[in-house]
């Protein structure tokens, strides 16, 4: 809706909220979509920046793997560091990743997460020479 400023105001209202509430998942989930956004408007720096935050918080994601929780069934570490690489130019990097976590999704019957990964490895696939440089993502 163009409100840019605003979303980025209740992203800070929702790290503060998770750092006064001690909820290190929802500050970690609001770097990821900082990571997101950052991505969206094409600010790649500001997105490995983000995305490096969200990282930094791996008591959380190591928990997140042994128990997936709704809220970050579809959005987690992983998935960000894929999209990352993918519509960075690293397609085909991110592809043998994709694959693994497309198989650990359909084992765990996780329909909409394996879902987004088959669309993000099709994006991979789709653009995978279309950059041949290295990748460190």
């Amino acid at each position: 809706m163009g409100e840019t400023e605003l979303s980025l105001r209740r992203l800070a209202d929702l790290e503060l909220f998770g750092h006064s509430s001690s909820l290190p998942r929802l500050v970690a989930t609001v770097w990821l979509e900082r990571s997101k956004w950052a991505l969206i408007d094409g600010a790649i720096d500001a997105a490995h920046e983000y995305l490096k935050q969200a990282a930094s918080f791996s008591d959380v994601w190591e928990q997140a793997k042994r128990f997936p929780a709704n809220a970050n069934d579809v959005d987690d570490l992983a998935m960000a560091t894929l999209r990352l690489q993918v519509r960075t130019g690293c397609g085909a990097a991110a592809l043998s990743a994709l694959k693994a976590e497309i198989a650990t999704a359909e084992a765990a019957r996780r329909r909409t997460r394996a879902a987004l990964l088959k669309l993000l490895q099709a994006e991979a696939m789709m653009a995978k020479g279309s950059l041949d440089r290295p990748c460190a993502v």
